[in-house]
């Protein structure tokens, strides 16, 4: 039987295990010289980033969520992206006439996003087709304060839109229509009864006469709940129903101070290595 050679793993070479050690202990060297510096960086970057954190506005995020009635999601997030546009680019101004609210609180807006439910829980947008559509709208402000009069605000911005204003509209011609129109069923209903009512009695049809007038009653009454269910739809009609108001947190979400200690720490750090390796660099241009 012939035994399957294997080939031994090559050995490993005695001087690249000391040429390991060597460069080891000519970094721990380098560490042990600069050691003074390194703690001298980390507490500079860790006052800098203190002071970032004083310097710079906290960002605060809140979410306001809407039932929107006969406007499509589309719709509603082109508008806010075209808030989302201007506040990006400072236009504070344009802001603020959209809005009808201060400067200042317009100048408190860091970003504007429209999502749908449906994005929030997929990470996908999809269309939804139903006739009421649940979004969210996703605000980033730099003050807390405020957040009431930019929910007004954001409503009388949607609301005031010619092309929502016209579907809101249509919406109510519609219903009014209907309940026109069942008005009028109602009326007749009533006439035929008063006219069955009022025929003479015969023997030989009485139930058939009881039976249709039992009907009729009936659905009058289901036709004078309906025109009362959609009196009520009419009479609180809005495009926006606000679920949700925006929520006032106290916590930011962008850094607090001790991340942003942290964060400066960690930059000065980055900055003690980058000083090592150009002041070695210098000492060996000197030696060589």
């Amino acid at each position: 039987m012939n035994k399957t050679s294997q080939t031994p793993p090559p050995p490993v070479a005695q001087g690249e295990v000391v040429d390991l050690i060597q460069v080891f202990r000519k970094v721990m060297e380098v560490v042990q010289r600069n050691l003074k510096i390194l703690w001298l960086f980390i507490v500079v970057g860790a006052i800098l980033g203190s002071i970032g954190y004083f310097t710079f506005k906290p960002v605060y995020t809140t979410q306001l969520i809407l039932e929107v009635d006969q406007v499509d999601y589309a719709e509603v997030a082109a508008l806010v992206e075209t808030l989302n546009e201007l506040a990006k680019e400072g236009n504070t101004p344009a802001v603020a006439q959209k809005l009808r609210v201060s400067e200042n609180l317009a100048q408190e807006i860091r970003s504007l996003k429209a999502i749908n439910i449906t994005e929030k829980e997929t990470g996908v947008v999809e269309r939804q087709d139903m006739e009421e559509k649940t979004l969210i709208i996703e605000a980033k402000v730099h003050s807390n304060q405020n957040l009431d009069s930019l929910e007004i605000g954001l409503l009388h911005y949607f609301e005031s839109n010619e092309y929502i204003q016209r579907r809101l509209e249509d919406f109510k011609q519609q219903k009014q229509a209907l309940i026109d129109h069942i008005d009028q069923e109602i009326k007749q209903m009533d006439s035929l009864k008063r006219a069955m009512i009022l025929l003479p009695s015969q023997s030989q049809s009485d139930n058939i006469y009881l039976a249709d007038i039992g009907d009729m009653y009936a659905e009058s009454v289901d036709l004078y709940q309906k025109k009362l269910d959609l009196e009520t739809t009419l009479k609180f009609s809005q495009e926006f129903q606000v679920v949700e108001h925006f929520t006032v947190f106290n916590k930011p979400t962008s850094f607090n101070l001790s991340k942003s200690i942290a964060l400066g720490a960690i930059l000065g750090g980055l900055l003690w290595i980058m000083a090592v390796v150009l002041i070695e660099l210098r000492r060996l241009i000197q030696t060589a």
